[in-house]
């Protein structure tokens, strides 16, 4: 007797396996890709806070009625042997966990066909395998003169995660899917052209084009400040070899130096997924080795470095390297990326095993130099800038560490009391937003408290990429509390907002800037 499968779990356990819904679109846009397509347009329709619309048109050459069964299929595909993305018959079944399926084709040898798949979410729940209906039409619309359209009804998804903000999803094309191939950054020969047009429709509707991987510093280094430093260095080939000369195989590098706001990635909650170093395959970054490579040191998030190797092979979900302790390749390109990062950190150029490999003009490790001389430069002169104005660094003092909800509860005695919390709301030196008059919001950092200037919290403003002088606020509990002549000679103000007769609405720290040196907001009552 053959063992018995329950599919209907096993389809639901492939669905559940994936918590980002923008694998949807790695998955279609791989189907895309795998079908000769060269253009794409992905669209994500936001239909509430806990379901999207995903349609994924494009150019390729179609789907074939006795196709369809891979499509919706499991566990089996027609791509085997084939120079493609996916062969498992795994990727699609993303698209399950919606309220209907939707796929037109047109082939580009005629023919045009519509399959439809109806509530396959909630079939599956109930422990049936869905089933879909195929049917040839006259005509089907598409943006393309062939090729195929996806439509998703009702894809689950947090709609308000960041995730799903355009930028992030463009960035996420660019790094884990087919849109952000990366021979062109690599000098390998040009292949396959696969370029995506991305569009999420919201309240309003925002566009991107994706057609491959990018560096920063590739067109426009910036190498005179530390904070926004970028700098590419010239792509190399490793040949790999094991320890008694045998070729294993060839790993490609290329990459940059960064700053700490020199990524193409701003948004800070999802920058650290897109620093560091980056395994790839097929030209396409499969997964990030920041561990594996620095050991743990947080010096991968001054570089962005793709190592793209056709000898490693992937697992079933794509997601990962077959890899092992018994994997010599796999444990050789550890090694060779651990000896190039020890060279970088050591501004030396890179040897392989005695062999130069790096013998281009410019080389990882002395752009790795120049950022940290930079950095040096910048540290020192914010130490003397702190000497000078005879600060005390309000973060050491005890007992302000946060809470739950956003700080200590405490009603403020005096102008140093209100400095001592808004403090603990922040690191020192870590940047904030303050809300200025006219709702602008305006980016600041604390460096300290000023003993010896008349008692001002000392912050700095960011313009673009730099940090202006030192500014003096005076910090009031009222108003009535700083006289005109105070006013006037400080750059900005800080105060409780007045009417909080409730000591437990302190808890909000509802702090305003009334005035500051950039734009002299009037204050209240003068």
């Amino acid at each position: 007797m053959r063992c018995d499968i329950d599919d209907a779990r096993i389809f639901l356990q492939v669905i559940r396996d994936r918590r980002n819904p923008l694998e949807v679109l790695r998955e279609g846009l791989s189907n895309s890709y795998d079908a000769s397509a060269s253009r794409a347009n992905a669209i994500i329709r936001i239909r509430s806070r806990r379901t999207v619309d995903v349609e994924i048109h494009d150019n390729g050459l179609g789907i074939r009625p006795s196709e369809f069964r891979y499509f919706f299929g499991l566990g089996f595909g027609n791509k085997i042997g084939l120079p493609t993305i996916g062969n498992k018959g795994l990727g699609t079944k993303l698209f399950f966990n919606s309220d209907g399926i939707e796929v037109s084709t047109k082939l580009q040898s005629g023919g045009t066909y519509e399959a439809t798949l109806e509530s396959p979410l909630q079939t599956l729940e109930n422990g049936i395998v869905p089933r879909y209906n195929v049917h040839p039409k006259r005509e089907v619309r598409l943006p393309f003169r062939h090729g195929t359209s996806i439509r998703i009804r009702e894809l689950r998804a947090n709609s308000q995660s960041p995730l799903l903000s355009i930028e992030n999803i463009a960035n996420y094309l660019r790094w884990f899917t087919v849109a952000g191939s990366c021979r062109r950054i690599l000098g390998a020969p040009e292949g396959h052209r696969f370029a995506v047009k991305l569009i999420r429709e919201g309240s309003l509707q925002e566009e991107r084009l994706v057609d491959g991987h990018e560096l920063p510093g590739l067109v426009d280094p910036r190498t005179d400040d530390y904070l926004s430093f970028a700098e590419s260095f010239d792509p190399f080939i490793i040949e790999l070899h094991d320890d008694v000369g045998a070729t294993l195989g060839r790993l490609e590098v290329a990459g940059a130096v960064v700053g700490p706001q020199g990524h193409f990635v701003t948004d800070r909650r999802i920058k650290k997924r897109y620093k560091g170093v980056f395994l790839a395959k097929d030209y396409f970054i499969v997964r990030q080795i920041n561990d594996e490579v620095f050991g743990g040191t947080g010096e991968w998030q001054n570089v962005h470095i793709i190592a793209n190797c056709q000898d490693l092979e992937l697992a079933m979900n794509r997601d990962e390297f077959l890899e092992s302790a018994s994997s010599p390749m796999y444990q050789e390109v550890l090694s060779a990326l651990r000896s190039f990062a020890n060279a970088l950190r050591l501004g030396e150029r890179f040897r392989y095993r005695g062999r130069m490999v790096e013998d281009g003009p410019t080389n990882a490790g002395a752009c790795y130099q120049r950022l940290k001389l930079l950095r040096s430069i910048d540290r020192d002169l914010e130490n003397r800038n702190l000497k000078g104005l005879d600060l005390l660094a309000l973060s050491t003092a005890s007992g302000l560490s946060l809470t739950d909800d956003g700080g200590p509860a405490y009603e403020p005695l005096n102008s140093i009391s209100v400095g001592l919390v808004f403090q603990a709301l922040v690191s020192k030196h870590e940047a904030f937003w303050i809300r200025t008059p006219g709702d602008a919001e305006v980016r600041f950092r604390v460096l300290g408290y000023s003993i010896g200037s008349g008692g001002h919290l000392v912050l700095q403003k960011r313009h673009g990429t730099t940090w202006s002088r030192p500014l003096f606020f005076k910090l009031v509990v009222s108003l009535k509390e700083a006289s005109k002549k105070e006013i006037a000679e400080a750059d900005g103000i800080i105060c409780w907002t007045e009417g909080l007769a409730d000591p437990n609405q302190l808890r909000s720290l509802d702090i305003v800037v009334l005035k500051d040196h950039f734009g002299r907001a009037p204050v209240p009552g003068q």
